[in-house]
């Protein structure tokens, strides 16, 4: 039988990973995406029903044009912006390392000092509200979530994500975490449970907030709150055992911070062997170069 070389592997492990695909396969839809900065509600607002998807973007409130930077592809259709897992990217996990799909679009705010008034900034206030559809993920790390961020292809040391997820148990939560790629820590602050019948969400929707509520403090709030017929609910907070940290701090080193929102979901095994493929097909082609 003839051997394969590395280069044919990688090749075999590439192809294996188109036919695959993910086993369980996320699609999520977020309605709407609003900042209100120091009082102003109309400081930021996407209803993702014009203008195309992210990395479109409507005009901030002050009419300076807005903008996304993305990764993964996104649609837009009634009303939403849609992240399907047989568009995303495939990267690796800022914790960890692991393979995972994955969509994001961060909102490219002002990253000045406090001194310039546009952005999120240290001495402002801010609520981030992201109004998703309740499509319950279904493996084990399959998410969306909302989050704010200081990344730059420099790095970045403040990640405060509100999430929702399959939990160890199996069963739908929402987490609030804090994550520090410059030590690679990721920690888990809050977790609620998800309210479901017969597998289903109890509610059509769930909005996530992030929210600054005092410009000398650098204080960062989670809650959440369902919506029904487009109503919210009032329940916009963490009311679980032990949920007493439901607040972590920014702005550690810088004046400013992004928000974002996306979804993510581990790469099946098969995949993740499809990708270690594609690494060692690599390889060859350089052994091959440096013999020539």
């Amino acid at each position: 039988m003839k051997k394969l070389s590395v280069a044919s592997m990688g090749a075999v492990f590439a192809a294996s990973v188109v036919l695959s695909g993910p086993a369980s396969a996320y699609v999520f839809s977020i309605d709407n995406f609003q900042i209100t900065k120091n009082g102003n509600a109309a400081f930021f607002n996407d209803g993702f029903d014009a203008g195309g998807p992210p990395p479109s973007a409507p005009d901030f409130g002050s009419g300076t044009p807005g903008s996304y930077s993305t990764r993964g592809v996104f649609g837009e259709t009634g009303g939403r912006a849609t992240m399907d897992v047989a568009n995303a990217e495939i990267t690796t996990s800022s914790i960890g390392g692991n393979p995972i799909f994955f969509h994001r679009a961060r909102l490219l705010t002002n990253t000045g000092d406090a001194t310039d008034s546009r952005g999120l900034k240290t001495d402002d206030t801010f609520v981030v509200e992201a109004l998703f559809d309740l499509i319950l993920p279904t493996p084990a790390g399959d998410t969306f979530f909302l989050r704010l961020t200081d990344a730059t292809a420099a790095g970045g040391n403040d990640r405060l994500e509100l999430r929702v997820r399959i939990g160890n148990s199996g069963n739908p939560i929402i987490q609030f975490g804090e994550l520090d790629d410059a030590l690679n820590i990721s920690t888990t602050l809050a977790t609620d449970g998800i309210p479901t019948t017969a597998g289903v969400a109890d509610h059509e929707q769930i909005m996530l907030r992030l929210a600054k509520n005092d410009a000398l403090s650098n204080t960062i709030t989670a809650s959440y709150e369902y919506f029904d017929a487009g109503v919210g609910q009032g329940n916009a907070s963490f009311n679980g055992p032990g949920d007493v940290n439901t607040s972590s701090t920014i702005f550690r080193g810088e004046e400013w911070t992004r928000a974002e929102f996306g979804a993510r979901q581990p790469v099946p095994e098969p995949a993740s062997l499809a990708l270690l493929g594609l690494g060692l097909a690599g390889l060859g082609v350089a052994r091959r170069r440096r013999r020539g």
